[in-house]
């Protein structure tokens, strides 16, 4: 028994030229998995971001001395201070810039912002040729 459809079925779609072309070259679409096997830890690690296997990579065990270092300092807690030094500019940065934006949205309001006595739909400067508003300029 088959019911009666409101619509008709939906047709073939045609191939795009991308398409026809993945088919004939043999292409085929693979999702990359998102865990990759870490060799040094022998286990499944994220393919990027947190506990991730390019960053374990990018880790220094070893730093090579410099000679005009100073003795007793420690070179790992250089870079850790370089490194919350450099975290705390880039807030700083992003602070400044959120105010910047924020001061930058109130002026384009006040400028875009028709007064509150001029029809919605109406532009500003149709509102003052139509007579709409008075005092303002177009």
């Amino acid at each position: 028994m088959s019911l009666p459809r409101y619509r008709p079925c939906p047709s073939q779609k045609e191939e795009t030229r991308w398409e026809k072309y993945a088919r004939e070259k043999g292409i085929v679409k693979r999702k990359r998995s998102r865990m990759v096997w870490d060799e040094a830890r022998q286990a499944w690690v994220p393919r990027h971001g947190y506990k991730s296997a390019a960053n374990e990579l990018a880790k220094d065990w070893l730093i090579e001395d410099a000679p005009d270092r100073e003795k007793g300092s420690d070179p790992f807690e250089e870079r850790s201070v370089a490194r919350k030094v450099k975290v705390l500019q880039n807030e700083d940065r992003r602070l400044t810039n959120a105010k910047k934006n924020a001061r930058a949205k109130e002026l384009a309001g006040v400028r875009a912002g028709a007064p509150s006595s001029v029809p919605a739909g109406i532009p500003a400067q149709l509102a003052v040729a139509e007579g709409h508003v008075s005092g303002l300029t177009g």
